[in-house]
């Protein structure tokens, strides 16, 4: 899981502050990085989204230089502001990382179908300037290189 935590931190624009990982669940306390966001370029967006799934067609097309129609650019612009969106959304998130869970699951119980589980909680905390947190990116095998940030109404 620590794995795949790694894998999914490098693409989406949301930061590990804390997680906890026990037998049969996991907690994870994630700040979503709007700044990060809005400092990619869309090559950085399709970038980190094709770290996790191929995108269509028409966007393979425009990596390769090939000839587009303006509506091909509307397709593309619209397709990058929900990948955008996406890159900042806890619920594709965890999305990203159930599935690994549930795929290895299967592999190991020798079944087939979907994993379901109790819906994941997220709960919105709320941070005063008195509360200091320790967003962490993940390095390596699950080594955690936390900062000190300070949350404000500004971040």
């Amino acid at each position: 899981m620590i794995d795949r935590l790694t894998e999914i931190d490098a693409v989406f624009c949301i930061d590990i502050c804390a997680y906890a990982v026990v037998s049969n669940h996991y907690h994870l306390v994630l700040y979503i990085n709007k700044k990060e966001i809005d400092g990619l370029t869309d090559l950085e967006v399709i970038e980190r989204w094709r770290k996790l799934y191929n995108g269509p067609e028409i966007i393979q097309r425009y990596l390769r230089g090939g000839v587009l129609s303006p509506s091909h650019h509307l397709l593309i612009k619209q397709t990058l502001e929900q990948w955008r969106e996406r890159l900042t959304d806890i619920s594709w998130y965890m999305r990203c990382l159930d599935e690994f869970i549930a795929r290895k699951a299967n592999f190991e119980d020798k079944c087939k179908g979907r994993f379901y589980s109790l819906p994941s909680m997220a709960l919105t905390l709320w941070a005063s300037n008195a509360v200091q947190l320790y967003p962490s990116k993940l390095v390596g095998k699950g080594a955690l290189k936390a900062k000190p940030y300070w949350m404000s109404k500004h971040c």
